[in-house]
């Protein structure tokens, strides 16, 4: 026991030695443990701060530098406007048209607000029927085309042609020639196709500067007669399809674009043609491929790889289709001349369908995620993207187009009002 006393006393002699040897190892009068918290606590040295400001301001410079024309006071002060705007609120719908009609095609959506072309003028409304934006027109035949943000207004067979927001009139324009299409795009874009003189059509693409819009490129068709245009969302690509008789028959073609090359469109051929088809529209989908709508197909194409994806009709009747950028084409395909009992056929961004069968003949259709709506006799019936029946909503008799904005509401266009419906 006393050897085992003696052992325990030694021990803590030897504990109390090592502490006074660490308090004999301190810096400036403090224990090592207190020197070593304080270090931790000590400035971050000057030269790694430089080197630090110094990359936060080259990635403000870059970002800075790529938006640079978002970043223009005049697009700036645009966007606030338009933000505050959006927080107004109407009275709801239904609200009357302004002038006597609007066409079925001068109905479309801005956003999740929509953009109405009566014969007198252009408006703007949103969703609590708010109306953003009201403006006349002297078109006598109105031509409405959407990208984004902004509106392009322009006198189809005229001169005239003018670009909106929902804030502002960025221009109005009469050109020399007579229009035949034309085409708007956010990134300060607009393309227009005229009747030109010694050829079947000119292309003529206008880029908004200081001193307003300037013509920066032109191209000249010799064999097909240009019927619609489209411009993607950045500015860089355009796509035209035109058509031409071959033999007796229709022959379409489709011509692409690219505003990045040393030449946008190096030959004179076009880049694909279909035969004995007639195309009805051309538009630009999210992902950057195109859309290309037809009467016996509708093709999806890759610009920057030339691949193209058909899906054709099988001999049956397109009776009336939908689009958005996002989510792609809704067909409505009919097997009988009447339109009734339609295939609803969804054609996506890559160009892979799906499709299912109703009951109804369709006089309009529209998609927004996975809610189809399909407009037959008064009566917007709704799906899922397999065709399961999500619901029936009354909107009225003389309803002659939908487009729904979200899974769970749509405009409508009367005959001489718009409506809204909820679609929950």
């Amino acid at each position: 026991m006393a050897k085992r006393a003696a052992r325990f006393d030694k021990d803590r002699k030897n504990r109390e030695k090592r502490r006074q040897k660490r308090r004999a190892l301190s810096y400036e009068g403090e224990p090592l443990e207190e020197y070593e918290e304080e270090r931790s606590r000590q400035p971050m040295p000057k030269w790694l701060k430089r080197v630090l400001l110094i990359l936060l301001a080259c990635v403000l410079f870059l970002l800075i530098w790529f938006n640079r024309e978002n970043l223009r006071p005049d697009r700036v002060i645009s966007w606030v406007q338009e933000g505050l705007l959006g927080l107004s609120q109407g009275e709801g719908y239904p609200v009357s048209i302004t002038g006597d009609q609007v066409a079925s095609g001068n109905f479309q959506l801005m956003g999740q607000d929509v953009v109405a072309v009566s014969d007198t003028s252009i408006s703007i409304l949103n969703s609590s029927a708010k109306e953003l934006a009201n403006r006349q027109h002297s078109f006598g035949t109105p031509v409405l085309k959407v990208e984004g943000s902004t509106a392009l207004l322009y006198n189809q067979g005229g001169k005239g042609l003018q670009i909106e927001t929902r804030s502002k009139t960025l221009a109005k324009e009469t050109l020399e020639e007579n229009i035949l299409a034309a085409a708007v795009s956010s990134s300060n874009l607009y393309a227009v196709a005229t009747e030109t003189q010694g050829y079947l059509s000119k292309l003529s693409v206008a880029r908004q500067g200081s001193g307003g819009y300037e013509t920066f490129y032109r191209y000249y068709f010799s064999e097909y007669y240009v019927t619609d245009l489209a411009l993607n969302h950045d500015g860089t690509r355009a796509a035209a399809i035109g058509i031409a008789a071959n033999g007796g028959a229709m022959q379409s073609a489709v011509y692409l674009f690219d505003f990045q090359a040393e030449q946008p469109h190096a030959q004179t051929e076009p880049d694909f043609v279909f035969e004995g088809a007639t195309l009805y529209s051309v538009h630009f989908l999210a992902n950057g491929r195109l859309l290309v709508v037809g009467d016996q197909c509708a093709s999806v194409i890759n610009p920057a790889t030339g691949e193209k994806t058909d899906f054709h009709y099988g001999g049956r009747t397109l009776v009336t289709y939908g689009f958005n950028a996002e989510d792609g084409a809704v067909l409505a395909l009919s097997a009988s001349g009447d339109g009734h009992s339609c295939q609803i056929v969804l054609l996506d961004n890559a160009g892979q369908t799906s499709e299912f069968a109703t009951d109804v003949s369709a006089e309009s259709v529209s998609r927004s995620n996975n809610m189809i709506a399909v407009l037959s006799n008064g009566v917007i019936y709704g799906y899922s993207t397999a065709g399961a029946p999500q619901g029936e909503w009354q909107v009225g008799a003389d309803a002659k187009k939908i487009l729904i904005s979200s899974p769970q509401f749509a405009y409508v266009l009367g005959i001489s009002e718009l409506r809204s419906a909820d679609l929950t």
